[in-house]
């Protein structure tokens, strides 16, 4: 079973690489524990083949290189791009509620100091802060109050008084 790696942060694991496919990987430095280290990744459009590889198209990272792979994996394309982009929000730490933020292309991620990344459609954020903005003006809807009934004339909720105790239930 084979899969072709579609992103190019997928470590490799050089003991698992077979001979003769150690040019589908990259050396790249990168910061552990405060050190920069030599890490392997797989180059995209790398081949993989081993039994489990269609749980890395289930995961995002790839997409199916064979018949054996695309049954195992059990997705279609409009799936296999859902998992990719998943994929993408969490290795950017998109929060969730910045999800519908991300996928309209109004962020790109994070600042370091947790401010929004402009994104090619930051403006349409901008936009409705604005919106937002001009509605501050307005006045409040309140909520009403627990016991209270709506008043005829303003809409508002008035206090409503709690019935008096009778019969045996009275003290």
């Amino acid at each position: 079973m084979k899969c072709r790696i579609v992103r190019e942060d997928m470590e490799a694991h050089l003991p698992s690489v077979p001979d003769g496919h150690h040019d589908q990987i990259v050396f790249r430095k990168v910061a552990r524990n405060r050190k920069r280290t030599s890490v392997p990744f797989y180059k995209v459009g790398a081949e993989i083949e081993h039994p489990d590889v269609h749980m890395l198209v289930q995961m995002g990272v790839a997409v199916p290189a064979d018949d054996a792979c695309a049954e195992a994996c059990g997705m279609d394309e409009a799936q296999m791009a859902a998992a990719q982009k998943a994929y993408q929000r969490v290795v950017l730490g998109i929060h969730p509620e910045d999800y519908e933020l991300f996928d309209a292309g109004v962020i790109l991620g994070y600042e370091p100091d947790g401010e929004f990344k402009p994104g090619p459609n930051f403006h349409l954020l901008e936009q409705a802060t604005a919106d937002e903005d001009e509605d501050e003006g307005e006045e409040p809807v309140k909520p009403a109050d627990k016991g209270a009934a709506p008043s005829k004339d303003s809409g508002t909720a008035t206090p409503v008084a709690p019935a008096a105790k009778s019969g045996a239930n009275a003290a």
